[in-house]
């Protein structure tokens, strides 16, 4: 995987293709729309089709609309409905950094834990997008620090390989395990190093074209 390129190369490791998609391209069909005020009636969750109520309702969360998931919810809908990415509305609360909405869904019972086809829990998803008031929360919900993506990497090593250091650090404090190892053998601090590494690249990359 490029995942596990070596330490020494300059251009190495982008987030893995299978992982969660950035926070930035959430353009699949699941993803791009969410629903309008009020599309999303009770009924349709109490009665409709699970497939489809789950679209609605991590579209709903996704874009931050509490009015919408909490009558979903009121109306009798599962808070722990995947869609076909295997998205949760918790994940999808969590992505957006919409705090309510996940404190919400937690009181109505969503799986904390819940991991999508990648392996992705939302505490991976919010170490990597570095809301340290999400992640705290999610802890503080029951969250295992140590739950592991397909690729094998925890929260810390989602924090560390963005450079979340605020992230980073409260997971430490909450007892991440910081020789944590990926399937390929990669530590948290292996994935911090990349992060500088990729960093300084950018960073240098602007001189280095003027230059030419």
């Amino acid at each position: 995987m490029a995942e596990e390129a070596g330490e020494a190369a300059v251009e190495v490791e982008p987030v893995p293709v299978e992982a969660a998609p950035p926070l930035s391209e959430l353009s699949s069909a699941t993803h791009q729309h969410p629903p309008p005020e009020g599309a999303l009636q009770p009924s349709e969750c109490a009665d409709g089709d699970a497939s489809a109520d789950a679209e609605r309702l991590v579209s709903a969360a996704l874009a931050g609309n509490l009015p919408v998931a909490r009558a979903a919810l009121d109306g009798g809908c599962d808070p722990n409905l995947r869609d076909g990415e295997g998205w949760t509305a918790l994940h999808g609360a969590c992505n957006g950094g919409h705090r309510e909405l996940a404190q919400l869904l937690c009181e109505r019972g969503a799986h904390v834990d819940a991991a999508n086809a990648a392996g992705w829990t939302a505490l991976h998803l919010c170490a990597r997008a570095g809301d340290a008031s999400m992640v705290a929360q999610l802890i503080d919900a029951g969250a295992s620090l140590e739950a592991v993506t397909a690729e094998g990497w925890t929260p810390l090593h989602s924090a560390a390989r963005a450079a979340q250091l605020a992230c980073a650090q409260l997971l430490i404090e909450r007892g991440a395990n910081t020789a944590a190892l990926t399937h390929l053998g990669r530590t948290p601090l292996d994935m911090a190093k990349t992060a500088l590494q990729v960093a300084t690249h950018a960073a240098e990359r602007p001189a280095q074209m003027q230059s030419v």
